[in-house]
């Protein structure tokens, strides 16, 4: 699918409170067709959330696989070409995915009911859905997550959350941006964007 179609098909998704703050990105550095020069990324009010890069990807890749060879938990120091189940739940846990990740993940995401959204084994589909209009508020407060779902997942989430709760509050734009999520960053965007710690009474933990 064309990127134009797919972008429209997902805004089209998007709910009330979150697509007017809720942006896609993609571009293409240089001539050729390689999606090596690819870049995806989302902005909320402007401010990047999460960035798709192969090349980016594949850098991360390669520096976990050493990080894995000298802690004796991989034979080969050997990049993403030749990955193990391990590395690939380490990158998918820092939310490290290529430019072909993100865009196959959102094409079949079109193709899926909420229910099957929500359930997806992929942590991108997944983590999409908490932005999808047919997620309804009464649904959202019943999302339980698991200690295995990558805190981007949540992250997202509390962005919708944050909104549905904050209407009326009218904040400025994020403090800084973050392109890489980690507990911390999570963290420090809710709060900027002027939400609590906690959803439908309870903590929200990492």
């Amino acid at each position: 699918m064309i990127w134009s179609k797919l972008k429209r098909s997902l805004e089209a998704l998007l709910a009330d409170a979150v697509k007017e703050h809720l942006q896609l990105h993609l571009t293409r550095y240089g001539p050729g067709v390689s999606s090596l020069m690819n870049r995806a990324w989302i902005t909320w009010d402007g401010e990047e959330i999460h960035t798709f890069s192969t090349i980016g990807q594949l850098q991360a890749a390669r520096g976990i696989a050493a990080q894995m060879y000298e802690n004796g938990e991989r034979k080969e120091p050997t990049g993403f070409y030749e990955p193990s189940e391990d590395l690939v739940e380490r990158l998918e846990q820092r939310g490290i995915y290529s430019r072909q990740d993100w865009y196959e993940a959102l094409e079949t995401y079109l193709s899926l009911s909420i229910e099957e959204a929500l359930h997806s084994s992929s942590a991108l589909i997944r983590a999409w859905a908490m932005f999808d209009r047919r997620l309804g508020k009464r649904r959202l407060r019943l999302i339980q997550f698991k200690p295995t779902d990558p805190p981007f997942i949540k992250c997202w989430y509390q962005l919708r959350c944050c909104k549905i709760r904050g209407k009326d509050q009218q904040n400025s734009g994020l403090k800084r941006g973050i392109n890489q999520v980690s507990s911390t960053g999570v963290k420090e965007l809710w709060r900027q964007r002027g939400c609590s710690d906690t959803w439908n009474d309870q903590p929200f933990t990492f």
